[in-house]
């Protein structure tokens, strides 16, 4: 009996299960959070891809469902120690063609 009621407080407290009388809690949604995944993110951007590179104006994949995220590059770095606000802000990324991105020349096209 004793170890049944441990249980149930340490399940309470985790969140699996709801209070006598309460309702269990459930993810919030997204309107709710305000939060948007990297994933949604890409496909938000991928609306406004108009096909052509920033830098030199060749021909990105757009249209490409596997590789569209590879034309779409991040100005503030993505990773989640360094810039975790506006990894996806909707104003961090520029349209690249793969030709740029493979070169490394980002670095040189912005400026310093």
């Amino acid at each position: 009996m004793n170890s049944e009621c441990f249980l149930r407080r340490q399940q309470v407290a985790q969140g699996l299960i709801a209070k006598e009388g309460k309702k269990a809690p459930g993810p919030k949604k997204r309107e709710e959070t305000g939060i948007i995944t990297l994933d949604e993110w890409f496909i938000e951007r991928r609306k406004e891809l108009s096909g052509k590179c920033w830098h030199c104006g060749g021909s990105t994949a757009k249209f490409d469902d596997f590789s569209f995220k590879s034309a779409i590059a991040h100005i503030l770095p993505k990773r989640g120690n360094v810039f975790p606000s506006v990894m996806t802000h909707p104003d961090n990324w520029i349209e690249l063609c793969k030709q740029i991105k493979l070169n490394n020349t980002l670095t040189a096209i912005l400026p310093q």
